[in-house]
């Protein structure tokens, strides 16, 4: 008797996260650029980004999108009055027949 045995082949993804500074004043915006890749570094379109950033005080926005044709998606974080100290930014990414991955930064605000 032989047994038939399917295997489904996930291919993986790339996530990187930057912010557009190491370092913003309060009242600015952080750009915040997600992108995603193949495991061969081609872009992946159609990927859904979830974003969360952590302030100082540990309060957390979150976020969701849809990377374009290059694979990325872009948000812009507004940076709080009197909210000073190291944000945390994370990102994972989700596409059919592809593992998720995430990836991470911060970003720092002075004055």
């Amino acid at each position: 008797m032989n047994l038939s045995v399917t295997t489904k082949t996930t291919a993986q993804t790339v996530t990187t996260v930057t912010a557009g500074s190491s370092q913003y004043s309060t009242g600015n915006y952080a750009k915040l650029t997600t992108i995603v890749k193949d495991g061969n570094g081609n872009p992946l379109s159609g990927a859904t980004v979830a974003l969360t950033v952590k302030n100082p005080r540990g309060s957390v926005t979150s976020v969701s999108g849809t990377t374009d044709a290059n694979g990325t998606y872009s948000y812009s974080y507004f940076i709080a009055k009197n909210l000073r100290g190291t944000f945390n930014v994370t990102a994972t990414t989700t596409l059919a027949n592809y593992n998720s991955s995430s990836a991470s930064t911060t970003f720092n605000v002075l004055k």
